[in-house]
């Protein structure tokens, strides 16, 4: 799908390290896409990649996948795991299937040239996030689970 995007000014920015980054690399000098693998970035840093990226891809984010909604930014998330908790498909970002890397793109790009409707969902992933992770609601139900162990 990014083939669409050849021509325009589009960068792919892969934070983090791993055995794949090598494949990773040598896969985008082979395409010739702009890709860039800053590598291991602290949490600052990755926080203003979040906020200063159109789209975030997410297919297997764990926790990261709460931090990236409360950046606002539009999401594409594989539907794996506790995704479809947060992430409502075209209300709070895109919901894809498992491994369907097309789907991901397809939905990434839809969202880049769709930026009112992509900014839209950000903002309701946002709400969300705040919504279902505030500290006061998870305080409470760490609380209730503690209150349930120690009576048994």
């Amino acid at each position: 799908v990014a083939h669409r995007l050849v021509g325009e000014d589009c960068t792919l920015v892969m934070a983090g390290d791993g055995e794949l980054k090598t494949r990773l690399q040598a896969h985008a000098e082979l395409t010739g896409f702009d890709v860039r693998f800053p590598g291991f970035v602290g949490q600052a840093k990755l926080a203003d990649l979040m906020f200063s990226a159109d789209v975030i891809l997410a297919p297997l984010s764990g926790c990261a996948l709460v931090e990236s909604a409360l950046s606002g930014t539009p999401i594409v998330a594989y539907d794996v795991d506790w995704h479809r908790e947060l992430i409502e498909d075209n209300v709070t970002g895109a919901l894809v299937p498992f491994r369907d890397w097309e789907a991901m793109g397809i939905a990434a790009e839809w969202l880049l040239r769709n930026p009112a409707q992509a900014r839209a969902m950000g903002m309701q992933a946002r709400l969300k996030a705040i919504e279902q992770h505030s500290l006061e609601k998870l305080w409470k139900a760490e609380a209730e689970c503690w209150e349930k162990v120690l009576k048994q």
